[in-house]
């Protein structure tokens, strides 16, 4: 990774972020390295057992990483499955999905964390011995309370995976956030990047987190409502102050929000809605369900973004053009799927644009 300017966005390993990826312009692609998270496999909502195999449900996903991504740049790939979880054979879905992305020609990182179970942190060691490209260490909030704590248990991760730190990254996830906690954010991130062990050996420092909403209940129908991208904010503050030892990467979770929710569509309406980038907030329109008002509400959704001061223009990304069609009347309303990949697209485009200007100014 080519230090500050590389944009991380972390991603579901879903049929939507996956064409959000493809619909990238090759150079746009050269700016970012995607984290891949492979969701849990869901469950039937009346008997609670999974809806199908684990070998069902990681078994298309190295094709999918080779269509949308390609075979020319590294990819994250992290696994949020359950701890129990095995293929048909026995073996663990990441060596399947590790080998097979291999065969592929694929150039895959796998991503570990300090509390993982012992046989994914074999399998992990494994791919990282076969693949010479090491590793994403991932710390959440409460891997980070202790320094020396900490100092240990990365060395003690490092020797048991047989890395040095100049072969891992160090992806800092602060999950999702919430804007009166804003402060007390700032303060700590100071503090942990000030006494973070060995800082400045790591190959790379990743600083990430998400104050998209979990849900758009609190939005009314027919509403648009400006919402602060929280994580942006605090990048930046954090890199304007410039007193930091190393400058991380920033990371977000584009506009998804990273919580898995198994969904019974018996008793959940799926409503129109269209979320669109801003300089320091989102632009969110929300509809109406689509069994009351059908798919051609979101032409007026899509209309009221481009009407917008800040909307940038139909060339600037395909998320942008599929925007501006829709409100137009010459595309396709689209569906959940397609305002998911929309975006996505729009907003990794612009988010690295916003990267490759601060650090030009």
């Amino acid at each position: 990774m080519e230090p500050n300017t590389v944009y991380v966005p972390i991603l579901k390993a879903k049929f939507g972020e996956f064409q959000a990826l493809r619909e990238l312009q090759p150079a746009k692609k050269r700016s970012i390295t995607p984290m891949i998270v492979i969701q849990p496999v869901d469950l039937n909502p009346d008997t609670g057992l999974p809806t199908k195999t684990v070998d069902a449900h990681v078994q298309l996903i190295p094709q999918r990483i080779l269509e949308a991504w390609g075979p020319d740049q590294s990819i994250f790939v992290d696994f949020a499955n359950d701890p129990d979880d095995r293929m048909l054979d026995g073996s663990h879905p990441l060596t399947y999905v590790f080998d097979e992305s291999r065969a592929l020609g694929l150039k895959l990182i796998p991503v570990t964390g300090i509390s993982r179970e012992s046989d994914y942190q074999e399998a992990v060691g494994r791919v990282a011995s076969i693949d010479g490209r090491g590793v994403c260490f991932r710390l959440e909030t409460e891997d980070l309370e202790d320094d020396e704590e900490l100092a240990d248990e990365l060395d003690s991760l490092c020797s048991e995976l047989e890395l040095s730190p100049g072969q891992v990254d160090i992806l800092i996830d602060l999950g999702p956030i919430a804007e009166d906690q804003m402060p007390i954010i700032q303060s700590f991130l100071r503090n942990l990047l000030r006494f973070f062990p060995k800082i400045n050996d790591w190959r790379s420092l990743i600083l990430s987190a998400t104050s998209i909403p979990e849900t758009l209940s609190g939005i009314g129908t027919y509403t648009a409502k400006n919402m602060p991208r929280l994580e942006w904010i605090i990048w930046k503050n954090l890199i304007g102050s410039g007193k930091l030892k190393r400058t991380p990467n920033f990371s977000d979770y584009t506009t998804v929000h990273p919580t898995h929710m198994d969904l019974d569509f018996r008793v959940i309406q799926i409503g129109g809605k269209v979320k669109y980038t801003l300089e320091e907030e989102w632009l969110i329109v929300k509809g109406q369900s689509f069994k009351r008002r059908g798919g051609e509400q979101n032409r007026d959704l899509c209309a009221y973004i481009t009407a917008n001061p800040e909307y940038r223009s139909r060339d600037y990304s395909w998320g942008d053009n599929c925007i501006y069609e829709c409100a137009q009347g010459t595309g396709g309303t689209g569906n959940p799927t397609t305002w998911v990949k929309a975006g996505v697209n729009q907003h990794i485009c612009f988010v690295a644009d916003q990267i490759a200007s601060f650090f030009s100014s």
